[in-house]
């Protein structure tokens, strides 16, 4: 199987918007949203268009399970960053 930049780069791009997004929505800080953008991207070139799409699940599975009861986890004290950022 050849290298495809053009998908390479399609990949980085997304990296870049998907870890705004969850910058943006409160689910990453900024470390977070950075570290995200290079694990994604990284994956992006190294890998394949099957491994990032396998990492973007993974990683909204994570998101939707800190964001599970967040306001029950916030009443306990166990909620991770301010409003259940991670990074």
């Amino acid at each position: 199987m050849a290298y495809d930049v053009t998908m390479s780069f399609v990949l980085v791009i997304a990296s870049m918007v998907l870890a705004l997004i969850a910058y943006k929505a409160h689910c990453l800080d900024g470390k977070g949203a950075l570290a995200s953008f290079t694990v994604g991207a990284l994956t992006g070139i190294f890998s394949n268009l099957g491994a990032f799409i396998l990492l973007m699940v993974f990683t909204i599975a994570g998101f939707a399970a800190t964001m599970k009861g967040l306001k029950s986890k916030m009443a306990k004290g166990l909620q991770e960053g301010k409003h259940g950022e991670r990074g």
